[in-house]
């Protein structure tokens, strides 16, 4: 029976199950466009298209790549990130002595307007042109991840994909000699598979490991269950955020109720300026996995995972409730609910008048936790509503008292009072030993 025989003997069936057909059609649809999704991603060893690419500064000034004369490559950034938009000033002046041997394009993953908008907002100068998206380019090389590094030898040639931090003048004077220096392969991410370890070769039924960071593979987790075994997946984080994950904070703990006795914290968190450098997440970065009865609760297998990190990595973390002085709001009258609209907060702007419209005291509370040097704010308000704020702050967040005179226009009180709060408490065997026990 051909094909069209085929269609004949179902048109029947089709015509009288609609939903058959529409289900059937979708199916088909969803297929075609993965194959076709599939198709178009570029594979290392192959010539990309040559593109016209048209300038965000100058529109009518458009722009061949791959060169086809030298080699090139390909970056994509958010011009929305300030941590990006710090590398990319850098990245600005390490290439400029090779501006007549590379052929170097930038692309925002903000769309024509949004991305010069961010641009001008960020005053960001650059002499490295600067592309806005192109969804023919990110087919091509489909990533989540940003700033993702492409690089093309002179035939416009696929030649491989890195961090930022891969571009250095080492690896440069290498890439224009027309050779590929020697470079860690940026994956955007890790598959988990279903009933698969990702660290080991042969598991067992149940077990936990701690492994080194895996070079070249983004940050990833996955928590997934089957009839009998729950298993965590982690890949590439931070040891800092790894215990926030076995604490159940993964999104964070206020920065004033962190301890910590250890000789150097910056080998646990992001140092901000480093915070998308490779290398330092290779040096401090780790994966943990482990598979566990599926009946165990959730906060046993999370405090497994707090004492494996802390088996591997030689530490001591944990929460202890300690009893300290905090800042404490409270009413001094009826609080006014805020007047509606659109939620927002300039915040992290730097600006002495802080601002916030229709939202809940929360948001200020966060704010003011972020800060080490503060005491720990708590609210016993008792108010659920939103707000609007208008608070002048000449010395930022840390300025105690110009916040509480500024709050009191709002019937919100401040003072000082003992509580006993959870601190999150690292300690390093050695500084225990030197600086506890003298």
């Amino acid at each position: 029976m051909n094909d069209k025989h085929r269609i004949g003997y179902l048109w029947p069936f089709f015509r009288r199950y609609n939903t058959i057909k529409l289900l059937v059609f979708l199916l088909v649809v969803v297929v075609f466009s993965k194959k076709a999704k599939a198709q178009q991603a570029l594979e290392i060893g192959s010539v990309l298209p040559q593109q016209e690419l048209v300038l965000l500064s100058n529109s009518a000034i458009s722009l061949k790549f791959p060169d086809l004369t030298k080699p090139s490559l390909l970056i994509f950034w958010n011009a929305s990130c300030k941590t990006t938009q710090k590398q990319m000033q850098r990245l600005d002046s390490l290439v400029k002595p090779f501006s007549e041997q590379l052929h170097i394009i930038t692309l925002t993953a903000e769309e024509g307007e949004a991305a010069k908008q961010w641009l001008q907002k960020s005053q960001l100068q650059l002499s490295l042109p600067v592309v806005a998206a192109q969804a023919q380019l990110k087919q091509y090389f489909p990533h989540q991840l940003h700033p993702h590094v492409v690089w093309f030898n002179a035939q416009g040639q696929f030649v491989a994909t890195s961090a930022i931090d891969e571009l250095t003048t080492a690896h440069l004077q290498t890439f224009i000699t027309g050779k590929m220096p020697a470079i860690i392969q940026k994956q955007d991410r890790i598959d988990f598979k279903i009933g698969k370890s990702t660290l080991l070769k042969e598991p067992s039924k149940t077990y936990s490991i701690v492994t080194p960071y895996i070079p070249g593979v983004e940050p990833a987790f996955k928590v997934w269950k089957d009839s009998s075994t729950i298993y965590t997946q982690v890949i590439n984080f931070s040891s800092y955020t790894l215990y926030l994950m076995a604490i159940n904070k993964f999104l964070g703990y206020p920065a004033n109720q962190i301890i910590w006795e250890v000789a150097d914290k910056s080998h646990y968190q992001f140092p901000k300026e480093k915070a998308l450098e490779e290398r330092w997440k290779r040096a401090y970065s780790y994966c943990y996995e482990s598979a566990m009865p599926l009946h165990q609760p959730a906060s046993a297998r999370l405090d497994k995972m707090r004492q494996d990190l802390n088996t591997a990595l030689h530490l001591n973390v944990r929460l202890e409730s300690r009893h300290t002085q905090v800042w404490r709001l409270y009413p001094l009258g009826l609080i006014k609910a805020a007047a509606g609209g659109k939620a927002y907060n300039n915040f992290e702007e730097d600006t002495p008048l802080k601002q916030m419209r229709n939202v809940r005291l929360e948001a200020l509370l966060y704010e003011l936790n972020q800060r080490e040097e503060n005491l720990p704010f708590i609210d016993e308000t008792a108010f659920s509503g939103k707000l609007d704020l208008d608070l002048y702050l000449p010395k930022g967040f840390t300025d105690s008292q110009a916040l509480k005179q500024a709050l009191e226009k709002y019937h919100i009180g401040m003072e000082l009072v003992e509580r006993e709060v959870p601190f999150l408490v690292f300690t390093e065997p050695s500084y225990s030993t030197k600086h506890l026990n003298p």
